[in-house]
């Protein structure tokens, strides 16, 4: 998350200090764990709407209003693409309580994905943060450039 400069020369580093970024990834992993412990409960069958609530609360995280709007509507997006895929694919009419649940779930881990994604391009979690820098050439008194 770096910006030029108004002489579009310079950028600012802007990345969160090491508390803070350390702190939002563990509650983007907490929130990964909470993932696990549902898909694994017992009562999972019965409320598999619990994905979905996962999922809006993972995107939540985003700390960009932008890009959270962006996220939570690919996944109300995901959700109604899907549906309409797998009714035409198994000329349906109308899908079934289980259909339609197991569609919200694929479509929710999979936005979920879209949140990790959006945190390590912002953050750096796994790429390099580059920084470049401007040579100057410098003048000498007699108007020679300096080496």
């Amino acid at each position: 998350m770096s910006q030029k400069t108004p002489d579009g020369k310079m950028f600012t580093l802007d990345i969160p200090q090491r508390e803070a970024k350390d702190g939002y990834l563990l509650s983007i992993f907490t929130s990964h764990l909470n993932l696990e412990s549902v898909l694994k409960s017992p009562e999972f069958s019965q409320e598999p709407i619990r994905v979905y609530y996962l999922a809006l609360s993972r995107i939540s995280l985003i700390t960009s209003k932008k890009h959270q709007d962006e996220i939570y509507q690919e996944l109300e997006n995901k959700i109604q693409e899907m549906e309409n895929d797998y009714k035409k694919s198994h000329n349906l009419q109308k899908l079934t309580e289980a259909q339609q649940n197991h569609i919200l779930i694929v479509a929710s881990i999979k936005t979920m994905g879209k949140v990790s994604i959006w945190a390590d391009k912002h953050m750096g979690i796994s790429i390099e943060n580059k920084v470049g820098f401007e040579r100057r050439q410098r003048k000498d008194e007699s108007g020679d450039i300096e080496s």
